[in-house]
């Protein structure tokens, strides 16, 4: 049975043991298991030696990391939080829903941003269109005829991407009476009753809550939305149910509460006192700025809405690598000053665990390599590279996704769908999205790239798939070079990268999907006979 308990009174005090029980987790790991690891592999061989402490670093802080992310991912599974405070008497705070759109205008979903049960006195609806496209242009003006309440705000360039746009739009249309703006993103979906659980919520709010993040689901299994989900979308959508559902749950209290971009309200006057910084992830970085400035979010899982995953691989490539970039940018124009600002030490370790995944990336994969050549000579030597612990550790690993998966799929079996395709999907997409935040993180021109929706195409690049075809023949002759029990784990590295113009037709429903959908379970399938190689290893 899932408990609940009541969060700290002021949410600026963080709870610090969510962040600190996994670095004591590590630390007793390493007393335990990575000391005498390292203490066994004295060979005599410097560069061995040097290699082996480089890559055993390298995966103590990518164990640190899924450690962190566990921890704050399954506990909801058996304690929650208290709902937020909800007070329905009050006057109505004033709304006014700013839907963004960029040449991907949905109907649908901007239609239900104006026929929500709120007076409409109290709600302003603003269109902040960027759109290019007449044909996307023309169809928000009819939009705009046939809801002659709703305002279509435009600009003359796209300076600061979606945070300009933003910012623009609330200045030029949003009247200064209006004390809450709900963010809305061109895909989602809003319930009848939307802005009335917000009003509900921030009546009860002080003053130093600057937003309230609500929670997004997958539409890909609503039928009354009347949206028909690619097999892309079917296999991989309950991702953002264990995101929303899982992942943020706990942070209000425990951790540090990003501001997501979209499906969330945030306060006038917090504005007022931060603009979006004109950067890629202005979410995450007016989320930084506005704790610099004292000022925090809350998290109310009660106030539900719908979007969409990526509908294809290449979209969610480009989706990657939006993120991926944009991390790097925040890297270089934030960090340093919300480090150094007066959040607490539990959230700065928490923002970096959140950020933290691109900046590992690189380093993971150039350690796939590391380690098959460490495993192939540790191997020729005879010398068991594990202590008898670990291989109970990397199962452990290996199965503690699978409960929070489970509760948010169908079945048990589209649990295990999922892992064996996001195994192969962000393996594959590894190094493309290394690079782009290497690049980025290098000072490169930073770029807001859309993610293609209603069917767009979605192309990678003819160049990129060229290289990563390279790059996983590579991978396979190293994968046999260096035999190992760990070989498997660059066999399917390897599959993956020569995959991808495979997995451009995971979304498609002929003969090229249903053979893509077969090859995206063999990478999965390689790392778990690669788990159960180690078991015999350990017992050399």
């Amino acid at each position: 049975m899932v408990k609940s308990v009541t969060p700290t009174k002021d949410i600026r005090v963080k709870n610090p043991w969510w962040v600190v029980a996994p670095l004591l987790t590590m630390t007793a790991f390493s007393a335990g298991l990575f000391i005498p690891w390292m203490r066994r592999v004295d060979l005599g061989d410097h560069r061995l030696a040097v290699f082996c402490m480089i890559n055993a670093a390298i995966w103590w802080v990518v164990l640190w990391w899924s450690i962190h992310h566990l921890g704050f991912r399954l506990s909801p599974l058996f304690i929650r939080p208290q709902p937020c405070k909800r007070d329905s008497s009050k006057t109505p705070a004033l709304f006014a829903i700013l839907y963004c759109t960029c040449d991907d205008f949905d109907w649908a979903a901007c239609q239900s941003c104006v026929q929500q049960d709120y007076a409409q006195d109290d709600l302003h609806t603003v269109i902040c269109d960027d759109s290019s496209d007449a044909a996307y242009r023309q169809m928000i003006d009819e939009f705009a005829q046939a809801y002659p309440s709703v305002r279509v705000v435009r600009r003359a360039d796209r300076q600061g991407f979606k945070a300009g746009n933003l910012n623009h739009a609330i200045a030029a249309a949003v009247p200064d009476s209006v004390q809450w703006m709900v963010i809305a993103d061109a895909d989602q979906n809003l319930p009848y009753d939307y802005i009335t659980r917000f009003s509900a919520i921030v009546a009860c709010l002080p003053e130093h809550v600057a937003y309230v993040q609500g929670r997004n689901v997958s539409d890909h299994e609503f039928s009354l939305l009347s949206r028909h989900a690619t097999p892309f979308q079917r296999a991989m959508g309950h991702e953002i149910d264990m995101f929303y559902g899982y992942d943020l749950m706990w942070r209000t209290s425990a951790g540090f509460l990003p501001l997501i971009g979209h499906g969330a309200a945030l306060r006038r006057s917090a504005w007022e006192r931060v603009k979006f910084p004109e950067i890629v992830s202005e979410d995450f970085a007016l989320s930084m700025e506005l704790r610099n400035q004292s000022l925090v979010g809350i998290y109310a899982d009660s106030v539900e809405s719908w979007e969409s995953f990526p509908e294809s691989f290449g979209a969610f490539v480009v989706r990657l690598r939006k993120f991926s970039g944009g991390t790097a940018q925040l890297y270089r124009v934030c960090l340093k000053r919300f480090l150094l600002g007066p959040s607490t030490f539990t959230e700065k370790l928490d923002l970096l665990m959140l950020i933290g995944w691109y900046a590992l990336m690189p380093w993971v994969v150039i350690n796939g390599y590391l380690s098959a050549y460490i495993c192939h000579q540790l191997w020729e030597r005879q010398v068991s590279a594990l202590h008898p612990m670990l291989p109970y550790v990397f199962v452990a690993l290996f199965l503690a996704n699978l409960p929070a998966l489970y509760s948010t799929a169908p079945t048990l079996l589209h649990a295990f769908q999922q892992w064996f395709w996001s195994s192969a999907i962000y393996g594959a997409c590894m190094p493309i999205a290394s690079i782009q935040f290497i690049r980025h993180l290098l000072g490169a021109k930073p770029r807001f790239d859309r993610t293609p929706k209603g069917g767009q195409a979605a192309p990678i690049g003819h160049a990129t798939c060229v290289a990563m075809v390279f790059l996983g023949l590579l991978t396979l002759a190293f994968s046999v070079y260096w035999s190992s029990p760990f070989s498997p784990v660059l066999f399917g590295l390897g599959l993956s990268y020569i995959s991808i113009p495979l997995y451009t037709q995971l979304h498609k429903s002929n003969i090229w999907g249903a053979i893509a959908r077969l090859a995206v379970l063999l990478p999965g399938t390689a790392y778990v006979y690669a788990l159960w190689k180690m078991w015999s290893w350990q017992g050399i």
